[in-house]
């Protein structure tokens, strides 16, 4: 017999020390961000929610206050939904709650909200309708993702705080729970309303010893088998840290057949069968923690301190390693263990593990970086030299004719700027031109056919020039927007930066001698 573990199923785990965490929040905030990441089992955990206030039913007739959790999943709206969309689809769900569960609720006068006005209007409605019963309507949004971000305007998320915190819902009692996994961190951002200010958040981590084992006992009552629950819990938990996702998949291999089977035999298959949601945990972190995916992999281990020092040398917000953490644990890659975080779930890391790559140590990055430095000062001044010996006054008209008028009117412009850059500083903040120019345009100096000659001796041929210069580019532009660079190519940008100050510090040596006169020397 083959079972389905899925929300509304009977196989489920209640998972109480999350219960109660979001039961707290409700109580002391409006509005809760429920984090966990894909198949993390956040639809599941709202529908229990939801299924509480099934059995409690309330009665028009008794004085009372009342909880109504309203299951809403967001992904019915239409790609091109719009709030009038949003509120006419909680209004709806609200409606069919009361009816089903408030005994002796009666609503004549239906109503189509397309805006926040008309929405609290319509609520209010449904609050008179039921009488004795002062209900709060608290709206389990299940995919949030889909009314954040650029798919829904600035303003609505304004809207929301005005109902949840504001004038337009003191007339009621409204809470919000959102679900999802970094998308939820809109809410906190400084440009847009201050939701995330006055939410409280509950990271869905993943299941407990005791919430696997309740999980597969209700699967063995269901299929009267005489399972060792202990047993087979302790072989699905190192492969999955209790993800609950995960942890369901096995569970229903494990009952697939007429005796219950050993995990370990189908786990390699499972794992490649989750490749895509692998990924999709990746693609979805910050930066931060996308970062600490290779080296994590094989560390299995870091604390907080140690995670901060490693953000900050890869020039990554080293405030942000506590958050980290947070998306491993509800990522359901993680356990936190006070300031520390520990791998969990074997599956997902021996398949990070195949793409671990050779860690760069930020000192490694330094030392290129101050290559590069000095080599680009050292051309900087070689061509400069060159070019004025050649052409003297009309240095500056060459140096137009051979990178263009637009490319010359950019660096002439990004000159003038430097003048009021630094309002507060005494000593004059100008740039010289060739410190405003691209490393680039300073190899189109080089190997223009009028300037070629006072600098093929130094080359095989313009190629090679051009090579060496291709190799320290990239690298220079990724480092100075702080993004990580690849071992090898630091190593490329290393050897050609090498090759290039080596040249012209010989070539400037020269012709400072060239420029000091000789004396003879007497008896």
């Amino acid at each position: 017999m083959s079972i389905r573990i899925c929300p509304g199923s009977p196989y489920f785990a209640d998972r109480s020390s999350a219960l109660r965490h979001t039961e707290y929040a409700l109580k002391r905030s409006n509005a809760v961000l429920l984090y966990g990441g894909r198949q993390a089992g956040k639809t599941a955990f709202l529908r229990r929610l939801h299924d509480f206030s099934l059995a409690q039913p309330a009665n028009v007739a008794d004085l009372s206050s009342y909880e109504l959790f309203i299951y809403v999943d967001l992904s019915r709206l239409l790609y091109d939904a719009t709030p009038a969309d949003f509120y006419r689809l909680l209004y709806s769900k609200t409606l069919v709650a009361c009816k089903t569960r408030v005994i002796g609720f009666v609503q004549t006068d239906e109503h189509s909200p397309d805006d926040l006005d008309s929405f609290v209007i319509a609520l209010l409605g449904i609050a008179t309708a039921c009488r004795q019963v002062d209900v709060r309507f608290i709206f389990l949004l299940d995919e949030a993702k889909r009314v954040l971000g650029t798919r829904f305007p600035r303003g609505f998320q304004d809207n929301l705080f005005s109902l949840l915190f504001g004038e337009a819902g003191e007339q009621l009692k409204i809470a919000m729970v959102f679900a999802g996994n970094q998308h939820l961190d809109e809410f906190l951002k400084d440009d847009t309303s201050p939701i995330g200010s006055r939410s409280l958040s509950v990271s869905l981590s993943n299941l407990a010893k005791c919430d696997v084992q309740e999980l597969i006992a209700r699967v063995n009552q269901e299929l009267v088998r005489s399972v060792d629950v202990v047993a087979l819990s302790e072989k699905i938990i190192p492969l999955t840290g209790g993800h609950a996702g995960l942890t369901a998949r096995l569970v229903e291999r494990a009952f697939a057949g007429i005796h219950a089977s050993e995990p370990d035999s189908f786990a390699g298959e499972l794992a490649s069968n989750s490749e895509v949601l692998f990924e999709n945990w990746i693609l979805v972190m910050s930066p931060e923690a996308r970062e600490l995916i290779a080296y994590f992999a094989t560390t299995k281990s870091i604390t907080v301190p140690q995670l901060a020092d490693r953000l900050a040398k890869r020039n990554l917000n080293k405030y942000l390693a506590r958050r980290v953490f947070d998306e491993y644990e509800y990522t359901g890659i993680g356990l936190r263990v006070g300031d520390e975080l520990i791998a969990c779930n074997s599956l997902f890391w021996d398949y990070a593990q195949v793409f671990k790559v050779e860690d760069v140590r930020a000192s490694d990055a330094e030392t290129v970086w101050s290559l590069i430095e000095r080599t680009e000062l050292a051309l900087r001044q070689l061509v400069l030299q060159r070019l004025n010996t050649r052409f003297g006054q009309t240095t500056d008209d060459r140096m137009r004719k051979v990178l263009g008028d637009k490319s010359w009117e950019q660096i002439v412009a990004t000159q003038e700027k430097s003048k009021h850059q630094y309002r507060y500083a005494r000593e004059s903040s100008q740039r010289d031109l060739m410190s405003c120019m691209y490393l680039g345009q300073l190899g189109m100096l080089m190997t223009n056919g009028a300037t070629w000659d006072l600098f093929k001796n130094s080359f095989r041929d313009k190629r090679e020039l051009e090579d060496k210069l291709a190799c320290i580019m990239p690298v220079r532009n990724d480092r100075a927007h702080f993004t990580p660079v690849p071992s090898k190519e630091l190593d490329r940008c290393r050897i050609a930066c090498d090759d290039l100050l080596t040249i012209a510090e010989r070539e400037l040596d020269e012709l400072g001698n060239a420029d000091v006169p000789t004396t003879k020397k007497t008896r």
